[in-house]
């Protein structure tokens, strides 16, 4: 926690396993989220109860895996979780911007309020944190209002389709 909180030191990724000594991993990630760290966040623990998992998400995991796990699998959604930080990335000068520049740091709509910048959603006095994948899903869906898409297509567009396609799908 010190290195990312005090010394503000960058990491990729942090895969985070919920029975630490100390502190429980549900409660280190909503510390980060709290202080405004939205490093991608995985939970990898034996603690796989549905109870367990939705606490993991509300607390701001990006992604939870319960043991015991297919090695395959958690580089798949580590590989995820990191494609999805850098669509986040501003473009590098001279490439053509991201459709998401289109949109504002803040959007409006039904008495809500989006602020991409902080991964926040407000409404009356309650805010609520969002994760990096709702916060993708919400520019996705923003960007595309009013727009049909053949099933599957906005998983895929936001990053939720499987890397390998199954045989029967080809």
């Amino acid at each position: 926690m010190k290195r990312l909180l005090k010394e503000k030191q960058e990491f990729d990724a942090l895969v985070l396993d919920v029975m630490l000594p100390g502190k429980d991993g549900f409660t280190v990630a909503r510390e980060l989220r709290e202080a405004q760290n939205f490093i991608p966040l995985l939970m990898l623990t034996a603690r796989g109860r549905q109870e367990d998992i939705l606490k993991g998400f509300e607390s701001g995991a990006d992604d939870y895996l319960p043991k015991p796990f297919n090695l395959s699998i958690l580089l798949a959604r580590v590989d995820s979780m990191l494609r999805r930080k850098q669509w986040g990335k501003p473009a590098k000068k001279g490439d053509a911007a991201p459709a998401e520049s289109d949109l504002p740091d803040l959007y409006e709509f039904a008495g809500k309020k989006i602020d991409f910048q902080s991964s926040n959603c407000k409404r009356a006095a309650r805010r609520c944190k969002l994760t990096l994948m709702e916060t993708d899903l919400l520019r996705y869906l923003i960007r595309n209002a009013g727009i049909q898409f053949p099933q599957g297509d906005s998983r895929r567009r936001v990053g939720f389709a499987r890397r390998h396609r199954h045989a029967s799908d080809r």
